[in-house]
């Protein structure tokens, strides 16, 4: 569980810069003042950005982290508690995704991928010099994932007319401010 607050306290910060910036330099073309508040703020901080509430800003990437953290949940009362029936108090939020709201069936996927990382962790079925570069891409990309869509909403409505002209540095961009906020969240977990 810290695995999401580490990387997501400075991710959310990021969005809130991000947001800041947009509204101070193009408050006409800014879409999220409706999220942009303490309220959401505070309730993305309790993880209840699936369910009752809305990603905060342009963070829309965050509602997922809510079906992460309540997955995580269930399955630590599932695994670790003698008394298993409350795996459904915290699996209300992931059951419920199952099969409504946004990204339903995405903690289906969640699980597969979780028993995916078993299988390879168990097999070594990736050759060493490939885990180097997986492990590299790894470093950063849940801080890419929660911040690459406020980055791109920016660039494309705030700085750039035509984004597909700008594609690749609009995917480096993304990349390099991932790899570089991860130093102070991904790389810090990872070290301690």
């Amino acid at each position: 569980l810290s695995r999401i607050y580490f990387v997501f306290l400075p991710a959310i910060l990021g969005v809130f810069l991000i947001d800041s910036l947009f509204i101070m330099t193009q408050p006409q073309l800014y879409r999220f003042y409706d999220s942009f508040n303490l309220k959401t703020l505070i309730t993305n901080l309790l993880m209840l950005q699936y369910w009752p509430s809305v990603p905060f800003g342009s963070g829309r990437p965050f509602w997922t982290l809510s079906l992460i953290w309540w997955s995580y949940l269930t399955y630590g009362w599932l695994v670790l508690s003698r008394k298993k029936w409350l795996a459904l108090v915290w699996g209300i939020i992931p059951i419920y995704s199952l099969f409504y709201g946004r990204g339903r069936g995405l903690v289906l996927v969640w699980w597969l991928g979780a028993a995916m990382y078993y299988l390879f962790a168990q097999k070594a079925l990736l050759p060493k010099h490939t885990n180097r570069l997986v492990k590299f891409f790894a470093g950063y990309s849940f801080t890419l994932y929660l911040i690459h869509y406020s980055l791109v909403v920016f660039f494309r409505e705030a700085l750039i007319a035509r984004p597909q002209q700008f594609i690749w540095y609009l995917f480096l961009g993304c990349n390099l401010a991932a790899a570089i906020l991860s130093q102070i969240s991904e790389h810090q977990r990872s070290s301690a």
